[in-house]
């Protein structure tokens, strides 16, 4: 599908700036701030996925913060649906929360090891609606269906499963309430080579199935392929390079990006040199 077909964005995000306040070098020296994002746009759209790259400290994970409202920005905004998350009150931004979902880099510290698999992916749709338990169990059963799982295994701990496994239900947790949008943080970083693309190939299911929209946090760019329409490149706040990841891996100008797609293993010999040489001469 053309973009131009598409409906109006899900998500919008204009002109995002977050700064926090440094630490004084010496008590006499005037507050200053630190900014940490900086003039942030884009747009995604229902059954879309934008990927997220950059290093370590880039802002990546404040970006998530404030479009999940768990901070507020310094500037800038957020919009779902055309509404401005951070100006809402909250009275009327809680029933918007639960189109808005996130799964987290660890399974194993994402989910509670006293409670019950369905315990945990139940706790959502408790904190938002007022349905009965047998209605709550069957939607339990529903998500756990939707990712791979028996409904039975509801009543088993995380201990007992593995990290794939486990992984999936966080997922199940993050859907249970039907969302719209999916803040997916290094999804796959943390499990084993051979899983992730299990994982990898539940959330385009998921996707097809449910039209759900993604916004990918990845400093892997095999993931961000696998997944992605569109990509963004973040560095020290800033958005510096944009576009699918086909034409970013093809010819990306900015010295960012291509130190990025270097650091991308091959089991090609020399093939990072021979990229490396390819986007220096272009």
């Amino acid at each position: 599908m053309d973009l131009h077909d598409l409906p109006p964005p899900l998500l919008q995000v204009r002109q995002l700036c977050k700064s926090y306040p440094a630490p004084r070098r010496h008590w006499l020296a005037l507050p200053a701030q630190q900014r940490v994002l900086n003039n942030v746009d884009f747009e995604l759209h229902a059954g879309r996925c934008l990927g997220l790259v950059g290093a370590s400290g880039s802002g990546k994970s404040t970006l998530a913060r404030l479009i999940l409202v768990l901070e507020s920005p310094t500037s800038g905004q957020v919009l779902l649906d055309g509404q401005d998350l951070h100006r809402l009150p909250a009275a009327a931004l809680r029933p918007l929360r639960q189109h808005m979902a996130m799964v987290f880099q660890d399974p194993a510290t994402a989910l509670n090891p006293r409670r019950s698999v369905g315990w945990s992916i139940a706790e959502p749709l408790t904190a938002h609606g007022n349905l009965a338990p047998a209605d709550i169990a069957q939607r339990v059963a529903q998500a756990l269906e939707h990712v791979g799982l028996h409904p039975h295994d509801a009543q088993r701990y995380p201990h007992s499963f593995s990290g794939g496994q486990r992984q999936r239900i966080a997922i199940a947790r993050a859907i249970i309430t039907r969302p719209r949008l999916l803040v997916l943080d290094e999804p796959v970083s943390a499990l084993d080579v051979s899983v992730q693309a299990q994982v990898l190939n539940v959330l385009l299911q998921l996707q097809q199935e449910l039209g759900l929209a993604y916004l990918l946090i990845s400093h892997d760019l095999a993931v961000i392929s696998h997944l992605c329409h569109h990509m963004l490149v973040l560095h020290a706040g800033e958005v510096v390079e944009s576009g699918s990841p086909q034409q970013l891996q093809r010819a990306a100008h900015d010295p960012i990006t291509q130190a990025l797609l270097r650091s991308v293993p091959t089991i090609t010999p020399g093939a990072a040199r021979q990229r490396y040489a390819a986007h220096h001469n272009q």
